[in-house]
């Protein structure tokens, strides 16, 4: 891991001149290569991703960089419904936002904020539940008691994904972006008995290792993943 992923990972102190806010990001993958900020290794090029325009739409806001947290990754083409981040402002900033608003919304800067980025996010993305994060809690590391600032990372203690599959001879072309259609023939030789399907998602359900899909220090930290339903 780099030591900006080791930074973001460990929370490190809160610094009382920064305000932390937290919401979900809802968007359609189709276009991105992936949640997390990457380059090209064979010319440098950066490739577009979520984290890169709710970047550009802070620094488009703020005047400047601002970094952006995620609760995990995801692959190129991965849709999400709420996934988890975080990203800090100054009290500066923050104060300027609510000295910009009239008296009855100063109490719905977050609504305002949000808002304001949803206007300059592309149509494909939107935040929303948009807040300050928790205040900073006391954890024990390394058998010493510390304050650490609230972090997406840490918090995350569970993650929700949906597989879904067309069994049908044609799929809806509107599904073709959220949807896997099984192959014809093995779906023609199954019929309507859809029992070995059934006992073939059965066999994922349970305590599963899932280490080769984490991050070195996630792989470290959480190396096994439970499978509620299929």
């Amino acid at each position: 891991a780099s030591s900006q992923e080791t930074t973001s990972f460990l929370a490190l102190p809160r610094d009382p001149s920064r305000l932390r806010y937290r919401c979900r990001v809802a968007y359609d993958g189709t276009e991105f290569q992936g949640f997390q900020i990457q380059h090209r290794k064979e010319d440098s090029t950066i490739k577009r991703t979520v984290q890169g325009e709710l970047e550009q739409a802070l620094e488009r806001r703020f005047g400047r960089n601002i970094r952006v947290v995620g609760a995990g990754r995801i692959d190129a083409g991965v849709h999400a419904r709420g996934q988890a981040v975080h990203f800090d402002l100054t009290w500066e900033e923050h104060n300027a936002s609510m000295s910009s608003l009239p008296t009855p919304m100063v109490s719905n800067s977050s609504l305002v904020l949000e808002t304001a980025m949803n206007r300059m996010l592309p149509i494909n993305i939107r935040v929303w539940n948009l807040g300050p994060a928790p205040p900073p809690g006391v954890e024990i590391v390394n058998n010493r008691t510390s304050t650490f600032a609230w972090n997406v990372m840490r918090k995350c203690d569970s993650k929700l994904y949906s597989y879904r599959i067309c069994l049908a001879d044609a799929m809806d072309p509107i599904d073709r972006y959220s949807r896997w259609q099984l192959d014809s023939n093995w779906v023609k030789q199954m019929g309507d008995d859809t029992k070995e399907l059934a006992e073939i998602l059965r066999r994922y359900q349970g305590t599963r290792d899932f280490v080769c899909f984490a991050g070195a220090l996630e792989a470290t930290a959480r190396p096994t993943g439970v499978v509620k339903s299929t």
